[in-house]
């Protein structure tokens, strides 16, 4: 049930110590990201590479992958791992789940865990939620993404999710990620 005999989906989970949100994490696994702008097949690859770092410490992979594109549960352990480095963390788990609990909270999917699950129909707010980011349905300051902004100086909709990511790590903190 929800992937838990799949040592990979429970490889991802524990990353970022999704304990809460099996259902959501298997809802998220479930379903592909799809790059809507050249840049951000870069976030997709590095979603896939997840798998690879697996298959280096434990061999193979597991029934649940889907092995030829990035799933939205590998984009956003990929993301918060990221962020996590940049932000002068060295992308273990408790700096990765960090920012993967931002994820959800910026999504609006923090109160899908399994405890509301079926109360609050986890499915159509999951399936929702990936269709809005996926193909980019959310507000011109990234309200309803990944990363929306208070002080946006471009539509976020046409932002690759690098510099969406990097905006939004600017404007949260008191480190200047801007990139010229």
């Amino acid at each position: 049930m929800y992937g838990q005999e799949d040592p990979y989906f429970n490889w991802l989970c524990a990353t970022v110590n999704n304990r809460d949100y099996i259902q959501l994490a298997w809802a998220l696994h479930k379903r592909k990201f799809q790059a809507k702008l050249p840049m951000d097949k870069n976030r997709g690859m590095d979603g896939i590479r997840l798998r690879v770092d697996f298959m280096e410490r434990y061999g193979e992979l597991g029934s649940s992958v889907n092995r030829t594109g990035c799933t939205m549960l590998e984009l956003l352990v990929a993301i918060a791992k990221k962020m996590s480095f940049l932000m002068g963390g060295n992308a273990e788990h408790h700096h990765t789940a960090y920012y993967f609990s931002i994820l959800l909270k910026n999504l609006k999917l923090e109160k899908l865990t399994d405890d509301n699950w079926y109360r609050l129909n986890g499915e159509f707010f999951v399936e929702d939620t990936v269709f809005r980011v996926v193909d980019r349905q959310y507000d011109y300051n990234g309200n309803g993404g990944l990363f929306p902004l208070h002080n946006a100086s471009e539509d976020q909709r046409g932002v690759d999710i690098w510099y969406q990511m990097h905006a939004w790590l600017t404007e949260n903190s008191d480190v200047n990620l801007t990139i010229d």
